[in-house]
Formats: C-alpha cells, sequence, structure tokens
C-alpha cells in the first residue's frame, strides 16, 4: 500500500514553539548498507560530518553507493519526556568538493552555490536514474522510485515469535493493523531534477507524518471508516519512558540508492537538509504514553534543535593530495593554481587530484611578484610551497619624450626635439621637420632592467623597443606619419633595474606632426617665419635649434624661411587629447 502526497498536508501539523521546551530532531546519514529485499535494513556506517572532521574521504565507491537516514528524538516538551517524531521532512544533496577542506554554511553549500576562497563545490547534475547507465539517485528496495522508507523496524503479525508467529519488517508507513508498526499515514516520495519542481542534484521533499496520533484499535464495527490500526509512538527514541521501536540500530526511516556510472572521479558530498514541518510528538499530553492523542498532539522544536548531516565518499580514481602554500610577509599577496581566476590567501590548503600543477602569484604594488613554482600534488599527501614578497621601490616614471631624425652630416641618430616634459613651461609639441619622427626616445626617472624592456605601441600598434642608454629606450619600426597628424604612444611594463619594481600604469604621450610649425601653436604661419629668421645662421645647428631645420640640412637659413612660407596656413594642427 502506498500513498502520495503533497508536503503541504504534512507541513499542517507544525504548531508554535512551546516556552522552555528542549526537544530535539537529529538526522545522520549512512553509507553502505543494504535493503536486502523485503527483509530487514542492514545498516552501513556513519561518518564524521564534514565540518568537524575535513580529513574524513569516506569509502570509496566504483558504481553503487547505498545510503540510509535515521532519525533520532530526545529532549522533553514542557518538562515532560517526548514521545518521538510527529513529522519527518528533509531534502538529501548531491556536491562534488574535490578542492573544499571543510563545508560549513558559512561557507554557501547549503545555499546550493560555489564555495568561494576555500575552492570548489558545486553541486551535481543528477536526478532520478532509470537504468544501469544513467547516473542518478534509485531505490532497489522500490523500483521505478528515487527513494524508499526502509523496513527496520521488527514487529509481529499474529503469534509472537515464540509461538510460531514470523517476523516482519515494517516501515513507518506500513499501516499498523498489518505491521503493528507506527503506522505514520501521511508521507511523500521525493523529487528529483527529472521534475521541474526539483533542483538538479537534489531529492525534495521526502516525508512521512500522522494526520492525527490515535493509539485505540482499529475497530470497523464501531467506526466503519476505519482502515488502520493503532498508531505507534516511539520513532526515533532511543531512551525515556515511552516505547521506543526497532533495535539498537532502528529508527533507520528511509533508504535509496547513487547509481556513480559515468560520473568523474574525486570527492564528493552527500548534504542532508532538514525541511519544514519537522515535529515531534508532545509530551506533556499524557506521561504514560499509551493513551489517545487527539487533536493539537504535535509542537515543533526550535529551529536549531533540528540538525542535518553532512557525509564524504569518494568516486575511486581519485584519491587526493593537499597543497598548502605559505606566502612572507603575512596578510601581503595570494596564490593561484588557475591562473589568477581564483586567489588563495598565504597558508591556505587545497584538496587536489594528483598531478602537476603551476602556482602562480598575484601582483602586490611596492613588492615585487615571486617567480612561479610548479609543484606536484601526490595523493595521500600534503605538499608545501613558499614565496616571498620583497618589497620594492617606486616603478620607473617617463620623464621626457623626443622626436629623434638624423640632419645631413650629422652623428647618427640624430637631434630630438623633446615633446613631453612634465610640468615644464614652452614645451614644444610638434615635429616640425620634414616627414615626421624617425625613432621616439622615451627617457625614465631610473635605470632599466634590460632583460624586461616596456612595451610600446604607436597609434594602436606595436613597436620595437631597444635600451639606448641606462635610462632611455628608443621606439622605432612606425611607418612615415604624413602633414598635419598625431602619434599617439602608450609604454607600460618598464622594470627597474636595482630592485625590480615594475610600472603598472601605462603612460601615454602624444606627438603632433606639423611641418613648419617650429613654435608648436598648432599652425604655421608668420610667427613661425620670424622665429626661423632670427636664428639663421651659416654654422651648423646644435640640438637646441634642430627644429629650425625644417629641410635637415644642418643650418637654419632662408631656405628653411622659404619652407614656413609655402606651408603657411591658418589651418590648425590635430590636438592631443
Amino acid at each position: 500500500m502506498r500513498k502520495v502526497i503533497g508536503m503541504t498536508v504534512i507541513a499542517m501539523l507544525l504548531v508554535a514553539p512551546a516556552f522552555g521546551q528542549t526537544a530535539k530532531i537529529e538526522y545522520f546519514l549512512q553509507l553502505g548498507g543494504s535493503s536486502n529485499g523485503l527483509g530487514l535494513y542492514t545498516p552501513g556506517n556513519e561518518y564524521s560530518a564534514y565540518p568537524n572532521d575535513p580529513s574524513e574521504t569516506g569509502p570509496e565507491v566504483t558504481d553503487t553507493l547505498n545510503w540510509a537516514v535515521r532519525v533520532q528524538a530526545s529532549g522533553q516538551h514542557n518538562g515532560v519526556d517526548i514521545w518521538g517524531v510527529a513529522n519527518v521532512v528533509w531534502d538529501l544533496k548531491l556536491y562534488k568538493a574535490d578542492n573544499v577542506t571543510g563545508i560549513g554554511e558559512d561557507q554557501t553549500v547549503g545555499a546550493d552555490a560555489t564555495v568561494g576562497n576555500t575552492g570548489s563545490s558545486v553541486q551535481v547534475p543528477f536526478g532520478f536514474s532509470a537504468d544501469a547507465q544513467t547516473p542518478g539517485f534509485f531505490s532497489s528496495m522500490d523500483p521505478g522510485l528515487a527513494a524508499a522508507f526502509a523496513r527496520t523496524f521488527r514487529v509481529y503479525n499474529g503469534a509472537g515469535l515464540d509461538d510460531g508467529g514470523s517476523p516482519i519488517y515494517s516501515t513507518i508507513v506500513d499501516p499498523a493493523d498489518i505491521a503493528d508498526g507506527p503506522g505514520l499515514s501521511r508521507y511523500t516520495y521525493p523529487n528529483t531534477m527529472s521534475n521541474s519542481q526539483a533542483k538538479s542534484g537534489t531529492l525534495v521533499g521526502m516525508g512521512a507524518g500522522y494526520t492525527k496520533f490515535d493509539s485505540r484499535p482499529c475497530d470497523p464495527d464501531i467506526d466503519p471508516g476505519c482502515t488502520n490500526g493503532p498508531e505507534r509512538s516511539g520513532v526515533g527514541l532511543t531512551s525515556g519512558s515511552c516505547f521506543q521501536l526497532g533495535d539498537a540500530f532502528s529508527n533507520i526511516i528511509a533508504e535509496g540508492q547513487l547509481r556513480l556510472t559515468g560520473l568523474p572521479p574525486g570527492r564528493y558530498i552527500l548534504k542532508l537538509v532538514p525541511g519544514k514541518g519537522n515535529n515531534i510528538l508532545r509530551g506533556d499530553t499524557d506521561a504514560a504514553c499509551e493513551d489517545v492523542i487527539l487533536g493539537n498532539f504535535a509542537a515543533a522544536p526550535a529551529e536549531s534543535n533540528v540538525v542535518g548531516d553532512v557525509v564524504p565518499f569518494v568516486i575511486a580514481g581519485a584519491i587526493q593530495g593537499t597543497l598548502t602554500v605559505n606566502i612572507t610577509p603575512a596578510g601581503i599577496g595570494a596564490w593561484s593554481i588557475d591562473g589568477g581566476q581564483t586567489w588563495n590567501a598565504g597558508g591556505a590548503s587545497l584538496n587536489l587530484d594528483p598531478g602537476q600543477y603551476t602556482v602562480t602569484f598575484q601582483a602586490v604594488e611596492g613588492y615585487a611578484t615571486p617567480a612561479a613554482i610548479d609543484t606536484e600534488v601526490i595523493a595521500g599527501q600534503t605538499t608545501t610551497e613558499s614565496a616571498e614578497y620583497v618589497q620594492v621601490g617606486p616603478a620607473p616614471v617617463v620623464i621626457s619624450a623626443k622626436s629623434i631624425r638624423l640632419h645631413a652630416g650629422g652623428a647618427a641618430p640624430g637631434f630630438g626635439i623633446e615633446f613631453f616634459v612634465p610640468q615644464a613651461s614652452g614645451r614644444r609639441l610638434s615635429e616640425s621637420r620634414f616627414g615626421g619622427p624617425s625613432l621616439i626616445y622615451v627617457q625614465y626617472d631610473q635605470a632599466l632592467d634590460a632583460a624586461a624592456l616596456p612595451v610600446a605601441t604607436v597609434n594602436g600598434v606595436a613597436q620595437v623597443v631597444e635600451l639606448v642608454a641606462p635610462d632611455t629606450v628608443s621606439i622605432s619600426g612606425f611607418p612615415a606619419v604624413p602633414d598635419r597628424s598625431l602619434l599617439q604612444i602608450t609604454i607600460n611594463g618598464a622594470k627597474a633595474a636595482d630592485d625590480g619594481a615594475v610600472q603598472t600604469e601605462a603612460q601615454n604621450l602624444c606627438l603632433v606632426v606639423r611641418y613648419g610649425d617650429v613654435n608648436g601653436d598648432g599652425r604655421v604661419n608668420s610667427d613661425d617665419s620670424v622665429l626661423v629668421q632670427a636664428a639663421s645662421h651659416p654654422l651648423p645647428i646644435t640640438e637646441a635649434k634642430a627644429h629650425l631645420d625644417l629641410n635637415l640640412d644642418r643650418k637654419c637659413n632662408s631656405d628653411d624661411s622659404a619652407i614656413v612660407m609655402s606651408k603657411s596656413s591658418p589651418m590648425p594642427s590635430p590636438t592631443c587629447p
């Protein structure tokens, strides 16, 4: 006989907790065991709850894992021993947890989310398994269902065992007139991911409860609507004055199997989450635990007194090891094994599959980033690595930039026009000579590491960077620049030679190219002509007057004045951002 109802019916038994009540309902998960067909359920093993013993790995499993749920009721209600449970409601959730060193509600497993700083714990896409090739929840006791009520209550029908009667192994929902068990009259089987009401990886809403508790024998002659025999108290009790059902291992109320075929090897956890509507039979109704209880017979323990359970297991083939990375000084930096997608604090440990890993370190301003570490995690062992962040001075900063051209008869690389001098008055912003720049020289405030030169782009295109002096690099490779145009230069990543401090914020430079604009005002007119005429001289020019030698003949004379006149135009040059 099987009844299936919604959990809303079971939840109707919930009443407000009584003042001063100490009643408690505890759930315990067991792994292993067997349903034994129609016989007595064979219990498995109870493993340490994960938050209390992170080293506990649970059993190794290759194909199918048996699970069971045991309930224990204890305490008093209004100063009187309770009679056991009146309602049980719970969900079962499966997680893969390879990298987790300890799981508690504060680490979001209870929220069905990925564990943040401690590693990854992800709910497994897992539902009802109808065949041997599909991973999922199933029941060998009740084929076609995802779970079953376990036969653990040993009672007798008819004559007692000593009088030749046969033992009957009862579930909590078997009618009392058939099995003489507790006779919880309302129950529900769980949904899984194959049902749209359930979240992937979860058995939702398995439970059972009394509609009302009635210990009177069923007599159809007196009560024509009577279908069940007397309901029994004592489910979940292991001590106290009231009737305790079953054997010493009893109060296993549900069982089922996990078919693991096709799931990746690794560490998993099974988590029981109590639902709403867990109640106890009130102990203040009748101290003798025998009389009929009608009406308001159920009470709800405090929420903190309804306790779930978490147990681990390992799918064979992935015995993990542990990686610990220590960092000095304490509180500086972080480390990662996934290229910086996830950062871990110094001293943190991860449980990982055996294999090779590369540990990288987070960049911290003012400190040299430690070099990456290649390491190996060995099954069942702890690998420890160490790294040090060394404090460094200020990173290199650009202090000037020049546009370089070679003038006739001059020494290579040529004369430069300084177009970037921070906070300097009267700085020139224009390359005034024919053809624009051929090189850009960038000077820093300190010597650079020759093995780690900065990266530069000109108008978004990467260029060749070379060291031409301890504190200066050249940028080359860009094409000829047309008149009235801009060169927008970005340079970043310079590394100091002495302490390894690295430039982490790009510096943006801008050069206006305007043939004939010797005063850098963005136009070519009489003002430029006056400057050239005033500087005219038969001797070769110096770098200080290189911007006046427009035709690159190393002289400032009437030829350059003529160029200014020919290029004279009110049209402004493009403006640097």
